[in-house]
């Protein structure tokens, strides 16, 4: 005899009732929950930004020299009593080597309420002493163009052909040329020197220190043309007295160009071969 089947036992429907009802108040329980935690976000940052206990109470200036710790407070834009949390390192050192004097800066916090600027000054001594315009200045390996100080060189010889621009590509032609400037000091000494001119194309042109003639050494070979001119100068000061102009840039020739015998009168050329000459 076959069984009948069981019956499926039917839910109570109070409890399908029950989670109905508790569903929504489930969503409303947990916007209520983000909405508390959004309010605590907020008031702990409120308290953060108001309470006492994270002010900066000390700001500690590392590296000055030139700059005054008060030009580098008002730059950096802080003081004693801002928040530790409101400081923008990195807008503060933009601010702080925005000063001529100053090659790099760090600004970092030290907890709980200590803010550290650190800087490293161009360095101690310029590399040149420059003349742009009739105004002497200082001359910075990197190009960069300050005005003097008590830390001008000034027994070095004087360079001209340099820009007080402040462009980058100014300060890049500044530091070619001085790299110029250097190594002819290294090749012949700044005791026999009174001016150098550097053009922008790398030439190079010299008043000695005690002879006020121009004498031009071209790009190159800078030592060996100054040689072959401590070899003649004697000569040359005997039979052109009135030279202004000793040009050594070709290989088999000296030419001497005289002082011109007026503000606007033309420069007497002499082209001296030394095939034809035993000057040298």
């Amino acid at each position: 005899m076959l069984k009948k089947p069981a019956k499926r036992r039917k839910r109570p429907k109070t409890r399908a009732r029950a989670a109905a009802w508790l569903r929504p108040l489930s969503v409303a329980g947990l916007g209520v929950l983000a909405l508390a935690v959004a309010l605590g976000f907020y008031r702990a940052a409120a308290w953060v930004q108001d309470t006492e206990l994270l002010a900066i109470r000390e700001i500690q200036v590392i590296g000055e020299r030139r700059v005054t710790e008060s030009e580098i407070l008002a730059r950096a834009g802080y003081v004693p009593g801002a928040r530790v949390f409101s400081v923008d390192l990195d807008g503060a050192r933009r601010a702080v080597e925005a000063i001529p004097w100053v090659r790099h800066a760090t600004v970092r916090r030290v907890w709980p309420d200590e803010l550290v600027i650190t800087i490293e000054e161009r360095s101690p001594e310029p590399v040149a002493l420059a003349r742009i315009g009739g105004d002497l200045y200082n001359a910075y390996v990197d190009g960069v163009i300050l005005p003097m100080d008590e830390w001008t060189l000034e027994d070095f010889p004087i360079l001209d052909g340099l820009s007080a621009g402040g462009a980058e590509a100014e300060i890049a032609r500044n530091a070619i040329k001085i790299g110029i400037y250097r190594e002819l000091l290294e090749s012949i000494g700044p005791g026999d020197l009174s001016e150098i001119h550097v053009s922008d194309g790398g030439e190079v042109s010299i008043v000695p220190l005690d002879d006020p003639v121009v004498v031009m050494l071209g790009a190159t070979d800078h030592g060996s043309r100054w040689d072959k001119y401590e070899r003649i100068r004697t000569r040359i000061r005997e039979d052109y007295p009135m030279a202004g102009q000793i040009d050594l840039r070709f290989r088999d020739q000296v030419i001497i160009r005289s002082a011109p015998s007026g503000e606007n009168g033309p420069a007497e050329g002499i082209i001296w071969s030394e095939e034809e000459t035993n000057l040298l």
